[in-house]
């Protein structure tokens, strides 16, 4: 194999995992293992909120500021830092007790997550051949959230989850050290999955309103799943609906990887809109409707998190575009951000998904 191919091949195997790892840690970590740490060891309502507001508004905060640092040094010496962050993160947090250590743990938690999605995104195309990013992003997206799904891992506690992706990341950082450097990127290369105005102004913001309006959708429903006990046994209960979810996780990423290299991005956040209006009307009509509700549910939510991977390194990088790396940090910071800490307060104050709302 020509040394340039095998180059390449390298590089898109180091990419792969990057996602896979980012995926878990946010996932399986951020928000999900470390929060319920935080609520099994703290208790109070008003100290769980503390610690949630910490990590939502940093990351928030840093992920904006990613798009202006990005400008100093290697974008992948960046990311390699950022994951030695989120492993050390998760590693902290297992020592935390008092609500003053989760708020800072929180706060870590969030900023390093913050770096590392923007460094990321901002890089992938560097990693990931363009003509095959949507495929290969789904594959590891898809991956992530299977393993997230593994009953063993679901279901192994706060102390599980939080070594797993700090392994995770660990290794991630490994690879990306030993993956060869990416060669100088034409500024010009584009796919088939944006327009250029999608790249800029209107296009771009319209882009970034949906993304956060799917965001808030999933974070609203995914908090309400988890704090009722009979729609959580429903949908992710134990041994084979967890295998469920968790396949149609994976099958929905790669389908969706593909589509967005054939030009389908929008088309797929109106389907994963779709998906979600039907999913989340099933959960509140019964018993049999929800083990229906509950893959058409992960069905979405891997389509649009796939979607959320790629859309920052799609489009030229042509004269008068928005930066990738400010695609990335406002797409992250208003939609994954802001979007996640939206859902949750609706569900945590109407304990529902108001059909209204999906409607507006």
């Amino acid at each position: 194999m020509p040394a340039p191919e095998a180059n390449a091949r390298r590089r898109a195997v180091a990419g792969v995992v990057a996602v896979v790892a980012t995926y878990l840690s946010f996932l399986l970590h951020a928000q999900f293992g470390f929060l319920a740490l935080a609520e099994q060891r703290l208790g109070g309502a008003h100290d769980l909120q503390a610690t949630m507001t910490a990590m939502g508004l940093t990351g928030l905060l840093v992920s904006l500021a990613a798009g202006l640092f990005l400008r100093v040094g290697r974008t992948r010496a960046w990311i390699v830092a950022a994951f030695a962050a989120c492993c050390s993160a998760a590693l902290l947090s297992l020592a935390c007790w008092s609500p003053a250590a989760f708020a800072a743990a929180a706060g870590l938690v969030g900023a390093s997550t913050g770096v590392l999605t923007v460094a990321l995104a901002t890089d992938l195309r560097r990693l990931l051949p363009l003509h095959r990013i949507g495929l290969l992003a789904g594959l590891g997206t898809g991956t992530a959230y299977f393993v997230a799904n593994l009953p063993p891992v679901f279901h192994g506690g706060p102390v599980v989850q939080a070594i797993l992706p700090a392994a995770g990341c660990l290794v991630a950082a490994v690879v990306l050290l030993l993956a060869p450097e990416s060669p100088a990127e034409d500024g010009a290369a584009t796919t088939r999955a944006l327009r250029r105005e999608d790249c800029r102004g209107l296009g771009f913001a319209s882009l970034v309103a949906a993304f956060l309006a799917l965001v808030w959708l999933d974070s609203a429903a995914f908090w309400i799943i988890q704090e009722t006990v009979e729609l959580k046994g429903q949908t992710w209960g134990e041994g084979s609906r967890t295998l469920v979810q968790g396949a149609a996780h994976l099958i929905a990423a790669v389908v969706a990887g593909h589509l967005i290299d054939r030009g389908r991005l929008r088309s797929l956040l109106v389907a994963t809109y779709a998906l979600f209006v039907v999913s989340f009307t099933l959960l509140q009509q019964g018993h049999l409707p929800v083990s229906i509700a509950g893959p058409l549910y992960a069905l979405g939510i891997s389509t649009y998190s796939t979607a959320l991977v790629v859309l920052p390194s799609l489009g030229a990088r042509g004269e008068g575009l928005v930066p990738v790396r400010w695609r990335a940090a406002v797409l992250y910071a208003v939609a994954g951000w802001l979007g996640s800490a939206l859902g949750i307060g609706m569900a945590q104050d109407l304990h529902r998904v108001p059909v209204a709302f999906m409607v507006a």
